[in-house]
């Protein structure tokens, strides 16, 4: 009876005994199950810099603002001066007009003439149309009574042209923009059964200081034929110019 009391003793506290007598660092990450070791296993403040690997750890393993700041660079080399800004007062070129701070938009050239009374005109020949009264002059594109219009500014222009023929029904009638030698546009037009005709011709040409503009006109109908002057009308020829851009 006592030795079977004693054997059952010793089966119950042989566990016990084994897990108190493990030797020294026989445990290792073999003997661990996955998982088995979380944070509340580990006694706070166990683990130091002598228990973890160099270079083991990087920046995402920190807690944001856990770091300390490294320390300030040096100072980078100076920029270059950057131009001088307008003075106060100083007068605006180019596009712009008036005084900084504040320049506005210059006056952009523009101008238009006409013709104030009718002008005949031979059949079958090319004639200058006569354009002797100014509707308006802006930036000074236009002299009295001149028959065209002088462009004092290097890019873009609008050109526009109209002429009104008295009645008539034979032959056609022809209006031309020309800026010197180079034809800018042209309307070709047949008069209806009757006989009275209004036309215009519309065209962007690249002009240079200096270029003049004029409109030429012909008609065929076997005669001497006249611009027509309405009241509702600009005259019985007009040409208008506009700068559009450089």
């Amino acid at each position: 009876m006592l030795v079977a009391i004693l054997a059952l003793v010793l089966a119950l506290g042989g566990g016990a005994y084994a897990a108190t007598k493990l030797p020294r660092n026989s445990v290792g990450t073999a003997q661990l199950r996955n998982g088995a070791v979380g944070a509340a296993k580990i006694r706070n403040n166990s683990i130091n810099s002598a228990k973890v690997r160099d270079r083991s750890l990087t920046a995402r393993d920190f807690r944001a603002g856990s770091l300390p700041r490294g320390a300030r660079g040096p100072q980078g080399q100076r920029g270059a001066t950057g131009p001088a800004g307008p003075v106060e007062g100083t007068p605006a070129g180019g596009d712009l007009a008036g005084t900084y701070p504040n320049p506005t938009l210059a006056e952009m050239p523009a101008g238009r003439a006409k013709s104030s009374v009718a002008q005949t005109f031979a059949t079958g020949t090319a004639t200058p149309v006569e354009l002797d009264t100014e509707i308006f002059d802006q930036g000074g594109t236009y002299t009295a009574p001149d028959d065209q219009i002088v462009v004092n500014k290097r890019g873009t222009w609008m050109i526009t042209a109209q002429i009104g023929w008295a009645g008539n029904t034979t032959g056609s009638r022809q209006l031309q923009i020309r800026a010197g030698s180079q034809l800018v546009a042209m309307s070709q037009a047949s008069p209806g059964t009757e006989g009275v005709i209004r036309q215009t011709a519309t065209g962007i040409a690249r002009l240079n200081p200096g270029d003049a503009i004029s409109l030429i006109a012909q008609q065929n109908s076997g005669g001497d034929l006249a611009t027509q002057v309405n009241s509702g009308m600009p005259g019985g020829a007009s040409l208008t110019v506009a700068w559009i851009g450089p």
